[in-house]
């Protein structure tokens, strides 16, 4: 199995509040995060773009910016007896091809 990437402790609440994790919430039913583009959480979820940990977009009638997590950030963030339903596991693979193709472009 793969090493997991080394997230700071703010990145694994960000990265945790993206899936949904939390309040008794075992599996994440989400991947998404909506900031307005200023303060840390926003350079933050930059930094896991800029690491390839994470993918970036623009929402059409949302203020800001949308992040998502990979599956390799996602696991560093979860609980042992946390895990992923198949709607977010589709959903990974889905960041990875648009990481890949960023991999391709750059």
């Amino acid at each position: 199995m793969r090493q997991l990437p080394k997230i700071t402790q703010h990145e694994r609440y960000l990265i945790r509040h993206a899936l949904g994790f939390g309040h008794g919430i075992r599996f994440a039913f989400r991947n998404y995060f909506n900031t307005d583009g200023s303060g840390a959480d926003f350079e933050d979820w930059q930094s896991l773009v800029d690491r390839g940990l994470a993918i970036r977009w623009i929402a059409h009638g949302c203020p800001g910016f949308v992040f998502a997590a990979s599956e390799a950030a996602a696991r560093a963030a979860k609980e042992k007896t946390e895990g992923f339903d198949e709607d977010v596991m589709r959903h990974f693979r889905r960041v990875e091809g648009r990481l890949k193709r960023s991999e391709v472009a750059a």
